[in-house]
């Protein structure tokens, strides 16, 4: 029986080499463990290492299973549902062009069916309001998490998108009072975004971007976020009393979805946000202001407007040069190029008009580096 034991072990240990050896030809198996997590590192600046970038997997009508990276993967490390609280084995994907990540096991894992994303009537999971008419979007409030999958890769590869502006120029004083640690006052005001929809495992972008300062200053920094979900900036305009009286050291004002949503015009929109920063800084005269010129929806649904919100990006652009202490933090532009590399479904937190964690991290990043720029390093 002893024999039988060591001859199966030895089988088993033979086994076991043949399979690292074949996995490691791959690139999947023996990878290096995951280096530790330093400081931020923004997104357009992520060299040789992607963590936790979420990924949509579709399962198409001819089978096949995959969905896409934002840069080409030199080898895949970790690919985790967090729905489930597992790792699924890298081994079962493979990389079809660099970008498209396959599935190719057989076990199940979180994705959608090609033919739920468009529906022909209303059920518990969709909404009205495709661009055709007549059909419905896949829509899961708050559920998209439950969808995706979280990957971290290797990549050769750098961000050849558009890299926002940055105006520390603009932030000297707020800057000094952070680094000579007195008590600063951060306020913001906007929609559901602003607010934190859709966060899940990460903090919402505007808590994330105060720890950021906590973690750099000795400053005591108080945030007052006034935003609420579904409001636009007409609603703003009646808050910017409230946010004055809040004598804030940092005003940042983040309008525009639900505006588009509404289809209000342009030139509206630039007035009514204009008018909030007066309120503001007639109070405030040496407060800076941040507009947040946000993310598109899904360009799938009716009331996306992504004309509407181009026009927006414009006028932000027109009105801080119109006004002192005012600058545009451009999360637009990159959201933009992220969404044609990866497609808007595995960046959004439920399928029409929200960010996941992934996006909530872009508009940090962007506040990050907006207020910073270079002195960041």
């Amino acid at each position: 029986m002893d024999v039988l034991r060591e001859r199966f072990a030895g089988k088993v240990a033979a086994l076991s080499v043949m399979l690292a050896v074949f996995f490691t030809g791959m690139g999947h198996a023996n990878q290096p463990e995951l280096p530790a997590e330093g400081n931020r590192v923004l997104l357009w600046e992520q060299t040789e290492m992607v963590r936790r970038e979420p990924v949509l997997l579709i399962e198409h009508g001819n089978g096949t299973t995959s969905g896409q990276l934002l840069f080409k993967a030199d080898s895949v490390l970790r690919i985790y549902s967090p729905a489930e609280g597992r790792d699924i084995p890298v081994w079962d994907f493979t990389l079809d062009g660099e970008r498209t990540l396959c599935y190719v096991g057989t076990g199940d894992v979180p994705k959608v069916e090609e033919v739920d994303l468009v529906s022909d009537t209303k059920t518990p999971y969709s909404i009205q309001g495709h661009i055709d008419g007549k059909h419905y979007l896949l829509y899961l409030e708050g559920q998209f998490y439950n969808k995706q999958v979280l990957v971290d890769y290797t990549t050769s590869e750098e961000w050849t998108g558009p890299v926002p502006d940055a105006h520390p120029e603009v932030f000297g004083s707020f800057i000094e009072a952070l680094m000579s640690g007195e008590p600063v006052t951060v306020v913001l005001l906007g929609d559901s975004i602003s607010k934190g929809a859709n966060h899940k495992d990460e903090p919402p972008y505007i808590e994330q971007f105060v720890e950021y300062l906590r973690g750099h200053s000795d400053s005591q920094i108080t945030l007052h976020n006034l935003s609420v979900g579904g409001k636009s900036s007409p609603w703003g305009l009646t808050q910017a009393e409230q946010a004055a009286d809040l004598h804030p050291d940092l005003f940042i004002v983040a309008f525009g979805m639900n505006d588009a949503s509404g289809k209000f015009p342009a030139e509206q929109y630039a007035k009514t946000i204009r008018q909030i920063v007066e309120v503001v800084q007639q109070r405030n005269p040496e407060v800076p202001c941040i507009l947040v010129s946000g993310m598109e929806a899904n360009p799938s649904w009716t009331l996306a407007r992504p004309d509407l919100h181009a026009r927006y990006h414009d006028a932000l652009l027109s009105v801080a040069k119109e006004l002192p202490n005012t600058v545009v933090c451009d999360v637009y532009s990159p959201w933009r190029w992220m969404v044609e590399r990866k497609g808007f479904l595995s960046l959004t937190g439920n399928g029409v008009n929200h960010p996941n964690d992934y996006g909530h991290r872009l508009y940090a990043d962007t506040l990050v580096w907006t207020l910073y720029g270079d002195f960041i390093r």
